[in-house]
């Protein structure tokens, strides 16, 4: 799995999946994804947090396609380096 090289990069990446996801109708996923994606936060990892619900949010409320399993799954691999519980 890739691993993203900083913040900005992980930001993007959320911020074209949720374009993605928005294009592919599944509007309330993203804006979820976009709202935790561009979250004020004091803490990195309280960021990597909020994405991390965000993405959970998104699996079990909007059962995205298979299309989106992998990004979704690279998101919450970088959520797992602060919150590996999550």
């Amino acid at each position: 799995m890739k691993a993203f090289s900083s913040p900005g990069e992980l930001r993007d990446f959320v911020l074209k999946l949720a374009d993605e996801l928005a294009i592919a109708g599944i509007s309330e996923a993203a804006e979820h994804l976009h709202a935790a994606a561009t979250l004020p936060c004091t803490t990195g990892s309280e960021w990597l947090g909020e994405l991390g619900l965000a993405v959970r949010e998104v699996q079990r409320k909007h059962t995205p396609p298979a299309q989106f399993d992998d990004a979704l799954d690279l998101v919450m691999s970088a959520v797992h380096v602060a919150w590996p519980q999550m």
